[in-house]
């Protein structure tokens, strides 16, 4: 009959059901899928469920469950992406989890569906959200300091007619030159 053959050459018992995990559709032809719970219910092999972890992301019976869903490109399910503008995430867990910015960015409005959308290496936020880098009669730039990694503000020189007479930043370049005496003739 059909979806029956006599898989075990006994023709004493009959023919056998091709539905089951050992003889799917054809006699011998086992159902065993990576990572999934298999069914050959009706007369084909089918996923019931895939694995904790793992998904039908190439939606073929033949490659069973074959992503695992802890992946940047596959966390938690098929095709849904782990990814934060400018940061460091991980999906070890199935969930897509952020780990901090990139060298170079924060997340200066603490909401992260726009990422680190700041880059702290420029003169108007130079190393943290909202630190200007000016000093007073000064040409500065905003660069990262080779010991501590962070960036930070430095004077690159003063103004025309200014010097930095007391060597602190914090009053930038304070001293202005004095004109010279004019000469009597």
């Amino acid at each position: 009959d059909e979806g029956q053959a006599n898989c075990d050459n006994d023709a004493s018992n009959g023919c056998e059901p091709l539905n089951t995990l050992e003889d799917c559709e054809f006699c011998g032809t086992p159902c065993a899928l990576n990572n999934a719970t298999e069914t050959c219910d009706s007369g084909s092999c089918q996923i019931m469920a895939c694995d904790e972890g793992y998904g039908n992301c190439d939606k073929k019976i033949a490659t069973g469950c074959e992503a695992p869903l802890k992946t940047e490109g596959n966390c938690g399910e098929c095709g849904k992406p782990c990814a934060i503008d400018n940061a460091e995430v991980s999906c070890d867990t199935g969930t897509c989890e952020f780990l901090g910015c990139l060298d170079g960015f924060a997340d200066c409005n603490t909401n992260l569906d726009d990422g680190c959308e700041v880059a702290i290496n420029t003169l108007d936020d130079c190393g943290a959200c909202g630190a200007a880098c000016t000093y007073t009669n000064a040409k500065t730039l905003c660069e990262k300091d080779t010991q501590s990694g962070n960036f930070e503000c430095n004077v690159t020189n003063c103004n025309s007619g200014w010097e930095d007479v007391n060597q602190s930043l914090t009053d930038g370049c304070e001293c202005q030159d004095a004109p010279s005496p004019a000469v009597k003739t």
